[in-house]
């Protein structure tokens, strides 16, 4: 009965704060990620509105291909796309 005592005394003095302190450290780098996180995010939806004009582009690159004037067009598409998102972040 003696030995469960003194297993029980080592448990709560050694053995509970080293995992205590363990899993403080696990939990300030989780918090640390969080803003990382945001950043992605944000970059993610700048990113995937650049992609909004694709559908168009390629409908302008094909009839480029067949009447020889996309290329005309598609500079005039993706001048007019560059103002947009320059207007969009101000």
């Amino acid at each position: 009965m003696t030995l469960w005592w003194i297993g029980d005394f080592v448990l709560l003095l050694v053995v509970a704060p080293i995992v205590a302190i363990l899993l403080g450290g696990v939990l300030t780098e989780a918090r640390a990620i969080v803003p990382s996180v945001y950043k992605i995010r944000d970059a993610a939806r700048r990113g995937s509105s650049d992609l909004d004009a694709v559908p168009l582009l390629l409908t302008t690159q094909d009839q480029g291909d067949q009447d020889g004037r996309g290329r005309r067009r598609l500079r005039r598409l993706t001048r007019r796309d560059r103002g947009r998102r320059v207007r969009r972040s101000e």
